[in-house]
């Protein structure tokens, strides 16, 4: 067998890494876990909660351009829509803003892998999350076109929904 000879720079560079560098790591890992854990969730929902605060009594129709929602959307829905009804397009992820305080809309519980278009109803203790898919699913079928009778019954089931979440 051959001796490899290894230079006294490699030995100290090595023992560096080993009493110094593996140990740093190990002592910071958990506090940064813990600091992940305790200081950035306190923070959403500090945040969650003035939002919730300053939202209070809105609604916000979530909806997606994805499988033909958007025709439907903007010609049947918009127009019959409320006034303390926020619409917004949600496409991998959106921001929900109220007086300048701006939260993402995955960051509400139960908005993210929820079937949209979604109503969230804003509570100062929760905010409701309810779909829309299979009520819309039914008229979207009647009608991607501008159609009276379509954003009649539109109208009808998004008043009806809104009373229902008071």
């Amino acid at each position: 067998m051959k001796k490899v000879k290894v230079k006294l720079g490699e030995k100290i560079t090595n023992l560096f890494v080993i009493i110094l560098i593996i140990p740093l790591i190990v002592l910071i890992l958990p506090f940064s876990l813990l600091y992940e854990i305790l200081i950035a969730d306190k923070r959403q929902k500090r945040k969650l909660r003035k939002f919730r605060d300053q939202a209070n009594g809105n609604y916000f129709l979530i909806c997606s351009k994805r499988h033909n929602w958007y025709d439907f959307i903007q010609n049947n829905v918009i127009p019959v829509l409320p006034s303390n009804l926020n619409i917004v397009w949600y496409e991998g992820n959106c921001d929900l803003e109220i007086d300048n305080i701006r939260i993402s809309a995955t960051e509400v519980p139960g908005v993210y892998g929820a079937t949209k278009p979604l109503l969230l109803t804003v509570f100062p203790d929760h905010i409701n999350v309810e779909s829309l898919n299979n009520d819309f699913k039914e008229l979207r079928q009647m009608s991607m076109r501008k159609d009276e009778n379509v954003r009649e019954k539109a109208r009808i089931l998004i008043e009806e929904k809104l009373r229902n979440n008071n």
